[in-house]
C-alpha cells in the first residue's frame, strides 16, 4: 500500500526537525504513569499554553491517582476549570476509582488494560502505555493523521493511517518518534492554511458553550434552584428550555446533580 513512500527519509526528516525544535512541557521526561494520563487527557481539544497551569494546579490538588479516585467529584470539576469538555474530569475520575479497586492505585501497563478503563479510548491508552511504560507502540491523534495523508499524498483512512504509523514507528525509538509526530503536526502542519467551505456556528451558540457556562456557574455555589442558575448565566442568548434540557442531560452524564422534586441543580458529590 505505502511501497513508493521513501519512509527512512521522511523519519530521518521528522527526527532532525525534532532535535532542534522539539516542545519542553512539563510531562515530558516524567514517567510517573498518573502525570503521563492525566497530561494526555488534558490535552484532548485543548490548547497546550492552557493545560500547563492548570496541569500544575489539578497535580497539587491531587497529588496521586489514589487522592484524585477518593476525591469529590465535584472538586475534581472544579480543579478542572478553564479547561473545557468538562466529561474528561468526570471520566478522569471514573478511571482512577477503577484503578484503585482492580489495580491497587497503579495504572495497569498494556494498551488492552488501559483501554477497559472508563473513558481511556484507543489513542489514550496507546500514550499512556507508551510515554509511561515504554511500549513499542504508535500513537495516532488528530495532527499526526494530518500529517501522515499529507506524507501519503492523500486522505488516509482510519486503519491506513495505523498503518503507516506502524510502519514508520523506528525500533526502540517509540516514545520520542511519537512525541516528534505530534510536535511537527502541531506546529508544522497544523500552521498551514486551510479552507473550509462549511460555515461554522458561532461558539456562543452551541450547546457546548452553554454547558460549559452552567457547570462554570456551579462550581461557585453549593447548590442552586435552576431559576437562580438561569439568571446567573449570560443574558445573550439565554433560553430556559434550552437550558433547562441541558441540565437534565448533564444529570444524566454525572456531571450535574439535579433535584426534579425541588428544582435545584449542583455538582455531584
Amino acid at each position: 500500500m505505502f511501497d513508493t513512500l521513501d519512509l527512512e527519509s521522511f523519519r530521518r526528516h521528522i527526527l532532525d526537525w525534532y532535535a532542534v525544535y522539539r516542545r519542553d512541557l512539563p510531562w515530558r521526561g516524567d514517567p510517573d504513569p498518573y502525570h503521563v494520563l492525566l497530561s494526555e487527557v488534558m490535552l484532548q481539544q485543548t490548547q497546550v499554553h492552557r493545560v500547563i497551569p492548570t496541569y500544575h494546579r489539578f497535580l497539587a490538588r491531587f497529588p496521586t491517582l489514589g487522592d484524585l479516585a477518593t476525591a469529590p467529584t465535584a472538586d475534581v470539576l472544579r480543579a478542572w476549570e478553564g479547561m473545557g469538555y468538562n466529561r474528561r474530569a468526570l471520566y478522569l475520575k471514573r478511571a482512577a476509582v477503577a484503578v484503585q479497586a482492580e489495580y491497587g492505585s497503579s495504572l495497569p501497563r498494556s494498551v488492552e488494560e488501559l483501554e477497559r478503563l472508563p473513558g481511556i479510548g484507543r489513542y489514550t491508552s496507546r500514550a499512556v502505555a507508551c510515554f509511561a511504560f515504554g511500549v513499542q507502540v504508535a500513537v495516532v491523534d488528530t495532527n499526526v493523521r494530518r500529517l501522515l495523508s499529507g506524507f501519503a499524498g492523500r486522505p488516509l483512512s482510519e486503519k491506513e493511517t495505523e498503518t503507516l504509523a506502524d510502519l514508520l514507528l523506528p525500533p526502540g525509538r517509540a516514545a520520542d518518534w511519537n512525541q516528534a509526530l505530534m510536535d511537527y503536526g502541531a506546529l508544522v502542519e497544523r500552521a498551514r492554511p486551510r479552507r473550509s467551505a462549511v460555515p461554522r456556528q458561532r461558539f456562543t451558540e452551541s450547546d457546548r458553550f452553554w454547558r460549559g457556562r452552567i457547570v462554570d456557574t456551579l462550581r461557585l455555589h453549593d447548590a442552586l434552584p435552576v431559576p437562580s442558575l438561569l439568571t446567573s448565566l449570560p443574558e445573550a442568548g439565554r433560553d430556559e428550555a434550552r437550558v433547562r434540557g441541558l441540565v437534565r442531560a448533564l444529570h444524566n452524564e454525572g456531571l450535574v446533580a439535579y433535584d426534579e422534586a425541588a428544582d435545584t441543580v449542583a455538582l455531584p458529590t
